[in-house]
Parts: C-alpha cells; sequence; structure tokens
C-alpha cells in the first residue's frame, strides 16, 4: 500500500526525514496545485537524475537513456541540485503519494560512478531544508499578503550587487511572485530579503489608494514597463474606473507605440481580462490581443476584426444555442447542416457567413458569452504583439468579424454592465430558491421565457454555478447572472437562510446523501462563517465518508506493515494537530483524538452497536473496562492507563492501516454525553512508552513474523521448565506444535504483546520453545491432510506460505485446503 497524504497534515521534511531513517527505497509523488514533481529515492537517499543541460530530472516520463547528461560535470553541480530541491518545499501545500520499492529501472541499475545521477545526503539537506522552511514563515508574517506591491525607500548603489538588483525591481509595480519571476531569484531570497529590508526600513507596502498617483508617476518618469505591471494590478480593483484608468493610461501618444505595450506576456485573471480588453478596445487599436484559457477558448483583437480560435465542434453547438434562444429557426440553419458535417480538415468557419448566416447575429451570441466565459476564469495566458507580427496562421480556420463602430460601442456597454454584474453577483456556493407567489405567476401558468428561466430553482438544493450548468445552452453567462439578479430584486428568488440550511444538512445527512449536504455546508458558511455547527457537520461527513468526498480533505493514509505509526503519531504530538486518527483491519476499526497534539479517547458506558465507529475501543474492551473499574474502584487516570495498553495492541495488529484526517472529531467529542468519558493521555509519555514498546516488538517480530507461527517445545524437560516457573500455564499447556500463535492470543485473553512477549523472552530466548521449522511445516501438513484435517493442514500450509511466500506450489495447496475447510463449514 502506498503512503498518501499532504503538506498539512505530515510535511515533506516530515516524510522525507521518515522515509530516509527507515532507508526505504521508492518513488515520492507530489501533486501541488498546478505542477507535479517525482522524487527518487535509494535506501533512504535521494537520487536525482540529470538532463543533458546537468538539471534535476523531477519527472519520470523525461527519465530516459537519450535525456541523460554526459560529458564534463559544470562547477558548483551538487549546490545548483541541492538548491533546486530546496525550492520545492516552498511551492506551496500540495499532495503527495510514496511507491515504497518502486524506483525506475535506470536507476536501480546505475553505478556509483555514474555521472547523469547525484546522490544526495538526505539528512543533511533536509537540516538546511528544515532551517530555511523556519525563516520563510517567521518572514512571510513581514510581507503580510503575496499580493502587497512593495517599493524601496533607499539608494540601491549602496547595496551589494545581488541586493541592489533585486531592490531594482520593487518599485511599486510587482508583487512577491512577480518579483520572483522578472528578477529570476528564488523565492526562499526574495521572501527573506524582503524581510530584512522591511525591518530595516528599506522596503516599504505600497497602500491601495497610491496606486493611480504612482501609476501617473511611471507614465512622466516614461518607464512604461513598470507602468503596465501595475495597470494590471489595478484592474483588480472593484472601485477602479475604467473610463479614467484608461485615459491616464493611454492618454500619452507614446505609450500607444511603446515596444512594452507590444509585447505584455503573463498570465492575469479573468475579471482583469475584462477590464483589459475594455482599455484595448478603446484605446490601443494599434496593438493584437490575445486571451487564452485553460480551456482552449482563444481571442483575439486586431483592430477593426474580432476572432475567435474555434473548432467545428464550437460552431455545431453556437448554431444550436442560437436555435434554443430563438436568434433563428431550425428551419433556418437547413443551409449549413451539410458543413457541420464535414471534416474539420475541409470546414472553413467563415463559409458560414459567405453562405448568408447573419455575421451580426453570431458576432453578438459569440462574444458576450465568450467574454463572459473568459472573465470568469482564474487563470489565462495574456499576449500582446504587433500588428505586423499577427500572421494569417492565427486567423486560419477562425471566426473573424468586422469590429464596427456600432458593434464596438455594444461591446463596451456590455464590459461596464457585465462588470457591475460581477460585482454585485453572489457566491457560487449560495443555494437559491423560487418563492411561491412566483410559482404560482411564472412556473404552473408556463409563462414563457421566464417561467422557463425560474423553473430550475423550485425546490432547487443545487449551488449557483451547478444551476447554469443544468441550464446548458438555453440560457448564455452573461443572460444568466443578470436574471438572476433581476430576480432577486423582484423577490421572485430567495437565498437559502442557514437556519433551512441547518434542517437540510441534517435531514440529507440521515438519508446519507452527503454530497447535497456539503453544498448546504459551504452555503451556510459562506453566510455566517462563524457558526460552529456547519463546521462540526462537515467534520462529521469526513469522519463517516471512507473516502475524501470533501473539497480539501486533508488525510495521512498508510499501512502499519510498510509505514511506522509512532513516527506518524510523533508528527501529530510535536505539530499540535487536531483530528481522527484511525487504525483499521479488515473486520474492525478504532479511533483515537488529537486535540492541538493532545491525545484523547472515548469511553462509553453503555454497549454500542455494530454500526457504531467513532468509539475507540470495542465492547468486549468497554465492558471489561466498566467491570474493572467498578471492582477496583479505579479514577480516571487508572482507568486511562488500561486503555492506553489497549491502544498499544493497535501498533501490532497485522494487514492494518490508519487515516488521520485532519482537524474532523466526532460531535459527541465536543458534547460529551452522561454515558460518554472523556479519557486524557500523557502525550509525551504515551509517546515514550510506544517508542520503548515498538523497539521491543522489532526485536520479537524478528522471531515471531506472523501469527501464522506454531511453537513447539524443544523437549519434555524444557516444558516441566516452562510450568515451573508459574507463569502462564495456559499457554504452556497450549504449546504442542500444533495451536498458533493466534490461537493462543484468542483462547488466553491476553493481547498479542503480552503473548508474543512471553513467548519470546520467557521461552525463546531461554532455549525451552522453538517456532517448527519450514521442513517440520511440510511433513506435518502432509500428515494431516491424510487424515482428511484439512483445518489442521491449512495451519502448517499457512505458516509455510509466510515463510516462503513467492512458492506456487504453496500457494494453490493453501488456496485448495482454504476451499475444502470453506466447503466442510457450509456442510
Amino acid at each position: 500500500m502506498a503512503f498518501v497524504g499532504n503538506t498539512k497534515t505530515y510535511g515533506l521534511t516530515n516524510v522525507l526525514n521518515f522515509i530516509a531513517s527507515s532507508r526505504y527505497s521508492g518513488k515520492l509523488r507530489i501533486y501541488f496545485k498546478k505542477l507535479r514533481i517525482d522524487l527518487f529515492l535509494l535506501q533512504g537517499q535521494l537520487a536525482i537524475p540529470l538532463n543533458q543541460n546537468w538539471k534535476p530530472i523531477f519527472l519520470q516520463d523525461e527519465l530516459k537513456t537519450e535525456n541523460l547528461a554526459s560529458g564534463t560535470p559544470p562547477e558548483n553541480l551538487r549546490t545548483q541540485v541541492e538548491e533546486a530541491i530546496y525550492e520545492i518545499f516552498f511551492k506551496g501545500d500540495a499532495n503527495y503519494i510514496f511507491d515504497r520499492d518502486e524506483v525506475p529501472e535506470l536507476l536501480q541499475n546505475a553505478n556509483q560512478t555514474d555521472i547523469w545521477f547525484m546522490k544526495i545526503p538526505t539528512d543533511s539537506l533536509l537540516m538546511e531544508a528544515s532551517r530555511r522552511l523556519d525563516d520563510f514563515e517567521r518572514a512571510q508574517n513581514a510581507i503580510q499578503s503575496t499580493n502587497n506591491l512593495f517599493y524601496a525607500t533607499c539608494d540601491s548603489s549602496q547595496e551589494e550587487p545581488d541586493q541592489a538588483k533585486l531592490l531594482s525591481y520593487i518599485n511599486g509595480a510587482r508583487n512577491l511572485h512577480e518579483i520572483v519571476q522578472d528578477s529570476g531569484f528564488s523565492l526562499y531570497h526574495v521572501v527573506t530579503s524582503l524581510e530584512k529590508f522591511i525591518q530595516e526600513k528599506k522596503v516599504k507596502i505600497l497602500e491601495p489608494e497610491k496606486y493611480l498617483h504612482t501609476l501617473q508617476k511611471f507614465i512622466q518618469e516614461k518607464d512604461y514597463h513598470s507602468a503596465f505591471c501595475l495597470y494590471k494590478h489595478l484592474l483588480l480593483e472593484n472601485n477602479v474606473d475604467l473610463e479614467q484608468l484608461g485615459q491616464i493610461l493611454f492618454q500619452n501618444s507614446e505609450i500607444l507605440t511603446s515596444p512594452h505595450l507590444h509585447h505584455i506576456q503573463g498570465k492575469i485573471k479573468g475579471n482583469q481580462a475584462l477590464c483589459l480588453v475594455y482599455d484595448f478596445l478603446k484605446y490601443a487599436s494599434n496593438v493584437a490581443l490575445q486571451l487564452k484559457s485553460h480551456y482552449t477558448r482563444t481571442l483575439i483583437l486586431k483592430k477593426d476584426r474580432l476572432i475567435f480560435k474555434k473548432g467545428i465542434q464550437f460552431l455545431r453547438n453556437l448554431l444550436l444555442t442560437c436555435v434554443d434562444r430563438k436568434i433563428f429557426s431550425k428551419d433556418e440553419i437547413k443551409p449549413w447542416k451539410s458543413i457541420l458535417l464535414l471534416s474539420e480538415e475541409n470546414f472553413r468557419p467563415n463559409s458560414l457567413i459567405q453562405k448568408g448566416l447573419s455575421g451580426a447575429v453570431l458576432l453578438i451570441a459569440t462574444f458576450l458569452e465568450e467574454l463572459g466565459l473568459l472573465s470568469l476564469e482564474e487563470n489565462l495566458d495574456i499576449h500582446t504583439l504587433p500588428l505586423t507580427e499577427l500572421s494569417e496562421e492565427e486567423e486560419k480556420d477562425c471566426l473573424s468579424f468586422p469590429l464596427t463602430e456600432e458593434t464596438r460601442k455594444i461591446i463596451l456597454q456590455f464590459i461596464l454592465e457585465w462588470k457591475e454584474i460581477q460585482q454585485n453577483t453572489l457566491e457560487h456556493q449560495h443555494i437559491v430558491v423560487l418563492v411561491r407567489p412566483a410559482r404560482k405567476k411564472y412556473v404552473e401558468t408556463n409563462f414563457p421565457i421566464i417561467g422557463d428561466f425560474l423553473r430550475y430553482f423550485h425546490r432547487n438544493r443545487n449551488r449557483i454555478d451547478e444551476v447554469r450548468q443544468k441550464m446548458g445552452r438555453q440560457v448564455g453567462t452573461v443572460e444568466f447572472y443578470a436574471k438572476l439578479l433581476y430576480h432577486l430584486k423582484q423577490n421572485d428568488l430567495r437565498i437559502l437562510q442557514p437556519k433551512e440550511l441547518k434542517e437540510l444538512v441534517c435531514a440529507e445527512m440521515m438519508i446519507e446523501n452527503y454530497i447535497t449536504a456539503i453544498r448546504m455546508i459551504e452555503a451556510g458558511k459562506i453566510q455566517d462563517p462563524n457558526d460552529l455547527f456547519f463546521q462540526r457537520k462537515l467534520e462529521e461527513i469526513r469522519l463517516l465518508s471512507e473516502e475524501s468526498i470533501v473539497a480539501d480533505d486533508d488525510r495521512l493514509i498508510g499501512d502499519l506493515a510498510s509505514f511506522s505509526l509512532a513516527e506518524v503519531l510523533q508528527n501529530l504530538i510535536n505539530n499540535q494537530l487536531t483530528g481522527t486518527l484511525r487504525i483499521t483491519i479488515p473486520n474492525s476499526k478504532k479511533e483515537m483524538y488529537f486535540d492541538r497534539g493532545d491525545i484523547f479517547l472515548l469511553k462509553e458506558e453503555e454497549e454500542a452497536s455494530e454500526t457504531t465507529v467513532s468509539t475507540f475501543l470495542d465492547t468486549e474492551a468497554l465492558n471489561s473496562l466498566s467491570e474493572v473499574a467498578e471492582s477496583q474502584e479505579l479514577d480516571l487516570e487508572e482507568l486511562a492507563e488500561i486503555a492506553r495498553q489497549e491502544i498499544y495492541e493497535l501498533f501490532l495488529w497485522e494487514g492494518a492501516s490508519f487515516t488521520f484526517i485532519l482537524d474532523a472529531l466526532p460531535e459527541k467529542y465536543y458534547n460529551p454525553q452522561e454515558n460518554v468519558i472523556k479519557l486524557s493521555l500523557d502525550s509525551q509519555i504515551f509517546l515514550m512508552q510506544a517508542m520503548d514498546i515498538l523497539d521491543m516488538w522489532e526485536e520479537i517480530s524478528k522471531v515471531i513474523t506472523t501469527e501464522k507461527v506454531i511453537f513447539r517445545f524443544t523437549s519434555e524437560e524444557s516444558k516441566l521448565q516452562a510450568l515451573a516457573m508459574g507463569k502462564n500455564p495456559h499457554i504452556i499447556y497450549m504449546i504442542d506444535g500444533f495451536h498458533n500463535v493466534e490461537d493462543l492470543i484468542r483462547i488466553s485473553n491476553m493481547g498479542k504483546l503480552e503473548t508474543c512477549s512471553f513467548l519470546f523472552y520467557d521461552l525463546y530466548m531461554a532455549g525451552l520453545a522453538v517456532p517448527l521449522d519450514y521442513r517440520e511445516l511440510i511433513i506435518k501438513g502432509q500428515e494431516a491432510y491424510k487424515k482428511r484435517d484439512f483445518t489442521t493442514a491449512l495451519k502448517y500450509y499457512e505458516y509455510a506460505l509466510k515463510l516462503d511466500p513467492k512458492n506456487e506450489r504453496l500457494q494453490k495447496i493453501t488456496s485448495g485446503l482454504q476451499k475444502l475447510v470453506n466447503q466442510n463449514q457450509k456442510n
């Protein structure tokens, strides 16, 4: 089983330290928001392959023989590689999967003398990474926000060359990530330098109210590059006046011919793009503007033309949309039906217009919808270039429309209205429903157009964005939000209130409809973020669901056979995390709770039902603890000690897996009922004892490798000697070469640790008892089979298979015996 988690519950330094200390080999796949990185480890050490340019290879797909480095390595190669690794720790939150023993064949077969890969001592690298992370976290507090703009107040010529270069980019036009991108320095270097500059009063944060004044200063100084950088930030301000901003930036004719205007490249948010189109459409007619989204939606503004790069499928949908919205009828579309059926290679979009379809209709239907969709995108690529550099290839197979003065005015007016709609629209998590009077007036009477729109909100349980998707082509994006705001103002629609949402959450959870319940919770948290009800119910759903169905559901998952539970516990305690640790075997699961690093158990005095999974101790253990407490009048501290011993048994469960669910605790933890006792464990004492037990078990498990182990006494005298000790006679009598360890634990009613400890230290180490060897197991298995004692034979062969797991003959024999045992049980 892979080790699965995220950096919120178990940081990258913790994961790598755990892998290094365990000397594991494998592949650590790290998934950031828009990036994947593969790190390879050999016996706990990082093994970094290098490409032909002597750069680290961080993706397995790029690990190919023809891509590997050769020749003479450059100077300071190790430092460069280590710096590239350090940068990984600063890329933000990530999910990761560690696949143990999955190492690419190229690395497995590599020799120490091979120059195309480098082994990095993990311990020393992690020490430096941890130091940098501490510095980074402290520095971030000084920066306050990565979106802040910074400007220098000192003379950079008096600084060291590197610092002077960095200060030249800190001029009030860039935020943190733009400084990193433009300067070429690492994120760590920029953040820690900014902190130092701020402390020394060499750098300050630019206040938003000074943005316009600073923009005017850049223009006066003819620093057009900085002006355009700041311009992009101004586009994000809700209260910005587009007319005023456009006039300030483009009133100087020099700007329109500036090379900076012709070569703007980078990322931009959708709502920024909306304003950008407005200004370029109105003022910068000598520049081509291209916007491209992740979904290959591309818009190009070119002086007197508007270009959409679209495929044939888009045009099919566009024509169907025009029919749905009654722009023209199905009969009017027939002349172009044959064109739409042609292959994409032979299809030319502009042939639609040449055939007579109204260009104006397509312009309005296409542009307004496309611009509306682009403005909702989180990340767009922006690129400006001179008109002369826009090749004919850019317009090939595109929809191209003339931009007349009339259509230009329509688009500009649309942008202003759409920007106002965006500012007033609701968060997409809100749930909007139809009110009864409007239902009677519009929906039940089949009122045209209005009724068709409002019926989607009748008993609605979907978020606003989900309702929009359900409407499909019938209503455009811009039209949808405009109508939504209108009908909310007319009181035809209303937002579900927190009280209603709470009732719906409980109702949906009762029928285990968790997806809908989560929608209600998100809507409630938007309206009242301080109401603990919604957060608690979200935690409850996370605990009830076996898989992650909640967005950003932070979990750490692994198995006890491959990964140390003690390491995980130490991380949870030391980092003072809160959440539920669930340990599972096929037929049982138990839980322990962490509250800012402190460990708690919940003891229920009444018998739990079979479906209850949120109590740590099972029914039998609870009853026995209750009886012990009552008979011996134990206080809670002594009761907790007994419970703690029960926990240690979990460390030894065979085939167990664990899941830690961050920031999720059951309702009864917060509000325990009278029959629930919350037991607090001393975290440090618990962890120390746990580590001692694991050290002990590591020694024991070298002999008792599985619960299938079968012991025998070395002689009759040895058995008598064992009985003379006066310890655990009921176990001694069952050591007969027939009962395995699993039987001894079950029949003796002793814990696994206590049973195995007695077998190992008191009997095995004293030379009184030994496990059956492979030869004995096969002989005894054959003898039992001849007597048709299939159950006994299965015991011997199961243990033999544990000793030789790759033996195909043993696998077949064990499988056949299991079938015979099952068949006998049925009969």
